[in-house]
C-alpha cells in the first residue's frame, strides 16, 4: 500500500497537467502583481506576490505565491526527469531539455536568495567605489582627527536591546539600548533628562513608527551607550535622517558615530563624466536619458555609456540607468541601480542545454518519421 501511495504521489508530481496548472497560476500572479504595483509600489508587490509562498487576496483568500509555484514546478520537472522519461538514447533531447529547465530553477534560487541590490548616486565630476542600500542601515564608527579615515561598519538589521557590539581596533564596546527600523525624532527641552543624550541634530528621543511599505521611506533610529569605566555621556542617539555624524569624546579620544545607509564596496570605481537627457520634440516629456561614465579597475580605465536599455555588465555586477535629478542650480545627478547576481551564469548554461536538447529532440523525431515512411 505504501509503495502504491508513493508511486501515486510521484505520478501526480510528474504529471504534465500539473505543469499546465502551475504555469496558468503563475501567469495570474504575474498579471495581478503588476497591477497591484501601480497602487501599492514595487516593493509591496514583490513581498505580496513574488517573494511569498502564499498571497492573501482581498484580506482572506489564500492564493499560491510565486515561491510556492516555482517549488512545485521544480519538483514537477525533477519527477518527470527521473520517473516519467525513460533513460534511452532516443530520449536524449527530452532529458537535456528537462535538465536545462532544472538549471534555470537553480539559477532563480541563487538570484532570489543571494542577489544584492543597491544604488549609486553620482554628481557630474564625482567618483565612487561603493554603492548604498535603500533598505538596510549600518552603524559607522571612525576615529576623528586621523588623516587616514578608517571606518568600521556594523549591520543593524538584527540588533536587539542589550546586544553588545565590540569594535576591537578602536577599543569600543557598544551596548544597544533601543533600535527601531522606522522612527521619528522628538525634541525635548534642555531641562529634561534627555539633555544627557548626545546627537548631532539635538534630537533627544525617538518615537517608533510602523514600517512603511516602501523600505526607502523608513528612517532607522538607534540609542546606545559606551561601556567604559571612564565618565562619558550616558546615552548616544543616532537617527538615519541626520546629515552630520555625532561626535563623542571617549577617554580623551574623539570618535564619530553615524547611522547611514548600508554601503557595499565595489571591485571598481565609477565617475560620472556627463549626464544627458533627451525630450520629445515640443514637450518636456523625457524620451531617454544616459550617463557617460569612466570605469576604473586597478590601473585600467574605460569610458562607458549607461542608458535606459543599455546596462553596464562587469563580472557578477549589472548597472542600470535608474533615474536622475537636476538641482535648482543646474547640477545634474545620475542614479544607477547596482545588482550583484551570483547566479548570473546559470541562465546562459540552461539556455544552451535547452537549445541543444530541442535540436536533438527534433532531429530524432525526423529520423523516426523517415524510418516509418520507409517501412
Amino acid at each position: 500500500m505504501k509503495k502504491i501511495k508513493v508511486r501515486q504521489v510521484i505520478n501526480s508530481l510528474a504529471s504534465p497537467k500539473l505543469t499546465v496548472v502551475c504555469l496558468f497560476l503563475l501567469l495570474v500572479v504575474v498579471i495581478w502583481g503588476t497591477v497591484y504595483q501601480v497602487d501599492y509600489g514595487l516593493y509591496a508587490s514583490q513581498q505580496k506576490f513574488f517573494n511569498s509562498w502564499v498571497a492573501i487576496l482581498f484580506g482572506f483568500l489564500p492564493f499560491p505565491g510565486t515561491v510556492l509555484l516555482f517549488w512545485i514546478l521544480f519538483l514537477n520537472v525533477l519527477s518527470s526527469l527521473f520517473f516519467r522519461i525513460s533513460l534511452k538514447w532516443t530520449n536524449t533531447g527530452n532529458i537535456l531539455t528537462h535538465t536545462g529547465v532544472l538549471i534555470f530553477f537553480i539559477g532563480s534560487f541563487f538570484t532570489t536568495y543571494f542577489s544584492q541590490e543597491s544604488m549609486i548616486r553620482l554628481r557630474e565630476g564625482e567618483e565612487k567605489n561603493y554603492s548604498v542600500s535603500s533598505r538596510n542601515w549600518e552603524l559607522a564608527v571612525w576615529a576623528a582627527g586621523n588623516r587616514k579615515k578608517v571606518v568600521y561598519a556594523v549591520d543593524t538589521d538584527r540588533l536587539d536591546p542589550e546586544d553588545r557590539i565590540r569594535i576591537e581596533p578602536l577599543g569600543l564596546v557598544i551596548r544597544v539600548l533601543e533600535y527601531h527600523k522606522n522612527s521619528v525624532p522628538r525634541l525635548m527641552n534642555s531641562g529634561n533628562i534627555g539633555d544627557r543624550i548626545l546627537n548631532a541634530s539635538g534630537i533627544q528621543d525617538l518615537k517608533p513608527e510602523p514600517q512603511q511599505k516602501e523600505p526607502s521611506n523608513n528612517r532607522a533610529g538607534l540609542i546606545f551607550s559606551i561601556e567604559t569605566p571612564e565618565t562619558v555621556p550616558s546615552k548616544i542617539l543616532l537617527y538615519a535622517g541626520d546629515r552630520s555624524p555625532t561626535r563623542v569624546v571617549i577617554n580623551e579620544s574623539p570618535f564619530h558615530f553615524s547611522l547611514r545607509n548600508k554601503r557595499f564596496l565595489l571591485p571598481f570605481s565609477l565617475g560620472l563624466i556627463d549626464f544627458k537627457k533627451t525630450e520629445y520634440p515640443g514637450s518636456s516629456m523625457v524620451k531617454s536619458y544616459e550617463s557617460r561614465v569612466e570605469m576604473k579597475v586597478g590601473e585600467l580605465s574605460r569610458e562607458v555609456i549607461i542608458s535606459m536599455n543599455n546596462p553596464l555588465r562587469y563580472k557578477n555586477f549589472t548597472l542600470y540607468q535608474s533615474s536622475y535629478f537636476i538641482a535648482n542650480d543646474g547640477t545634474e545627478f545620475s542614479f544607477l541601480a547596482v545588482v550583484e547576481n551570483f547566479g548570473k551564469i546559470f541562465p546562459y548554461i540552461a539556455s544552451t542545454i535547452i537549445f541543444l536538447g530541442l535540436c536533438i529532440h527534433f532531429i530524432l523525431m525526423l529520423v523516426r518519421r523517415k524510418r516509418k515512411a520507409k517501412g
